[in-house]
């Protein structure tokens, strides 16, 4: 993955979605992710780190702004919130949608119904 975004300049929009990583946005809090923090700090605006390895996985960083830690506006915390929230609604909502996919799923194997010479080899 970081070898495909130091490709494309670091810009994260042409990365190709893929489901082995998660693209998010956000603040980082150094008691949640303390190697995270300390890497990214010294990054400056648009770089990229390396991969770094926190106890939920391994991780790259791209700084998008570098700003001193100041108090947030209620604005900006509600924002935050909404964000986090609908993100994590979102995800719940996934899950359960996959789960009603699967339990009415209907998976039938007919290999044993296919001739030889239907199959046509892929190269």
């Amino acid at each position: 993955v970081l070898s495909a975004i130091k490709k494309i300049n670091n810009d994260l929009s042409g990365l190709k979605k893929d489901e082995a990583y998660v693209v998010r946005k956000g603040i980082i809090d150094k008691s949640e992710y303390p190697n995270i923090y300390s890497s990214a700090h010294k990054l400056t605006a648009g770089e990229v780190s390396g991969i770094i390895k926190e106890d939920d996985g391994l991780h790259i960083v791209k700084v998008e702004e570098n700003e001193p830690a100041r108090q947030m506006t209620r604005d900006e915390a509600t924002l935050e919130i909404h964000r986090e929230l609908m993100s994590r609604e979102a995800e719940k909502r996934q899950k359960a949608w996959e789960k009603e996919l699967r339990e009415k799923a209907k998976i039938e194997i007919l290999l044993d119904k296919i001739k030889k010479e239907d199959i046509v080899p892929v190269s």
